[in-house]
């Protein structure tokens, strides 16, 4: 649970002190968004913890992850750890 909360303060820090707008290149969804979405999923999971909330988590993780969004790294730990089965 720990490493869940400090995912979500990376994310939100990674989200509130981007000095310029990152893209995944042309046209797809900003590495803002994707932060966003790994920020929001993550308080879905913490506040509803079950297997759906769980794999939406994972899913915007690793959306984040394949997008090479700054900082992306640090959640591949996060990613491997979490068990989604419930």
């Amino acid at each position: 649970m720990k490493k869940l909360l400090f995912s979500v303060l990376i994310t939100s820090l990674l989200f509130t002190t981007s000095c310029k707008k990152d893209d995944d290149g042309g046209g797809g969804t900003s590495c803002e968004a994707r932060a966003l979405d790994i920020s929001n999923a993550a308080q879905t999971f913490i506040d509803n913890p079950n297997s759906s909330t769980c794999e939406n988590y994972r899913s915007a993780l690793q959306k984040y992850l394949n997008a090479n969004c700054p900082g992306s790294e640090s959640y591949q730990d996060d990613l491997d750890d979490i068990d989604c089965a419930f």
